[in-house]
């Protein structure tokens, strides 16, 4: 079990895998009031897929966990049908908080974004106030703003 670790204000970038992970196997069954904030995160993904740049997974309680304020880009394309979601909560973990992130150059062919695999009857999810920068066609760049995804399921 691990509570009230701090990851911020950090360059991260060229990994074969992803940047930041808890998983059971790691921490326990808790992850309680971790903050991951004002990260640089890029360049992962060079060896593997199925993965998020932050990830989580085998039923991870998050309660208190906040992701905010990250900047997430350019992920190396390993394989040409998979891609990496940004922030993946897998496997039953539940009850996080991710707001006010930044996520730019990606292949908008691929589905990318956010992963939220919660076990059904658990869990608080709360996805808020997050923007994806996608380079559209002909260069131009647009703006998708995740303005609130609130998932309480009980």
């Amino acid at each position: 079990n691990s509570r009230n670790h701090r990851i911020l204000h950090n360059t991260m970038y060229r990994s074969g895998k992803t940047l930041i992970d808890a998983g059971y196997h790691l921490c326990g069954p808790t992850l309680n009031g971790i903050e991951i904030a004002y990260n640089n995160l890029s360049w992962f993904s060079s060896l593997s897929n199925d993965l998020g740049t932050i990830y989580s997974a085998s039923a991870l309680d998050l309660t208190g966990t906040r992701i905010h304020y990250n900047r997430i880009h350019d992920p190396f394309e390993y394989s040409y049908f998979w891609n990496a979601s940004w922030i993946y909560t897998d496997n039953g973990s539940l009850n996080v908080t991710v707001d006010h992130n930044l996520m730019y150059d990606f292949n908008v062919n691929k589905p990318v974004g956010f992963s939220i695999s919660s076990q059904p009857g658990r869990g608080d999810e709360r996805i808020f106030n997050n923007t994806l920068l996608v380079k559209w066609s002909r260069g131009r760049w647009r703006a998708v703003t995740c303005h609130r995804v609130w998932r309480s399921i009980r």
